[in-house]
């Protein structure tokens, strides 16, 4: 869950986070992991999750410093 590796995977916060119950956080996450048969406390799997997730969040182009063409 990627509100929880933003959050320091701080249950509660990942949850308020989320817009969802503590409860619903801490059933998801052994059903994830029986899932994918990873552990989400192993930190090879957090650092390639952490990844993965980034690389689907859109990018905005770099501004030019310049300003905009004339």
């Amino acid at each position: 869950m990627r509100g929880r590796l933003e959050t320091g995977r701080h249950i509660r916060e990942a949850a308020d986070g989320a817009h969802v119950r503590v409860n619903t956080v801490r059933y998801r996450l052994p059903r994830s992991e029986e899932l994918t048969g990873t552990s989400l406390d192993a930190p090879d799997t957090a650092v390639e999750l952490s990844r993965a997730l980034a690389a689907r969040e859109p990018r905005t182009p770099p501004r030019d410093p310049a300003g905009p063409a004339p």
